[in-house]
């Protein structure tokens, strides 16, 4: 219990606050040294640098051009991450924080599609992420109505990447 307390607290104070990313990420290793098996840790991760990307793109939106060779580390930090989470996960049977990696896994997918220009993404490894995120979402669809169109948006995008690159 207190484990996943410290996990809710200090991660989300970590998520807001940009100065406290570093902090975030050591507490987020502690959780995976304490359990590398579950994917909670993982997502935190991943959500920590996502954050992170969140706020270099604020800082480019200002004009500040050392922001930008940042971006495609970070967002490929917090891919690696989600991976991560994704493979201590199940496909077949999923529990209710599976669905959460699931979920967000999807929403990844696309924006790596939607941003793939803006953080320098090579085709083939947005076509990679968005077959992930595809298989994710297959399997959010059928128990979930509210995923179709998410399940859609992906499918065309597939469509697109594999006919234009």
């Amino acid at each position: 219990v207190l484990f996943f307390f410290l996990f809710l607290v200090l991660g989300s104070l970590c998520l807001r606050i940009p100065i406290l990313h570093p902090i975030g990420l050591k507490i987020v290793a502690k959780l995976q040294e304490i359990d590398s098996k579950l994917p909670l840790p993982y997502l935190m991760e991943a959500r920590v640098h996502m954050q992170a990307l969140r706020v270099l793109t604020l800082r480019v939106v200002m004009r500040d051009l050392t922001a930008r060779p940042s971006m495609t580390p970070t967002f490929n930090k917090a891919i690696v991450a989600y991976h991560k989470a994704l493979k201590r996960s199940s496909f077949t049977n999923p529990k209710r924080g599976d669905i959460t990696v699931l979920s967000e896994f999807a929403q990844i997918a696309y924006y790596a599609y939607e941003q793939r220009k803006m953080l320098s993404l090579a085709n083939h490894g947005v076509l990679k992420i968005l077959e992930v995120g595809k298989k994710a979402v297959d399997v959010l669809a059928p128990s979930n109505r509210a995923y179709l169109n998410q399940q859609k948006q992906i499918q065309a995008a597939l469509k697109s990447m594999r006919r234009y690159g």
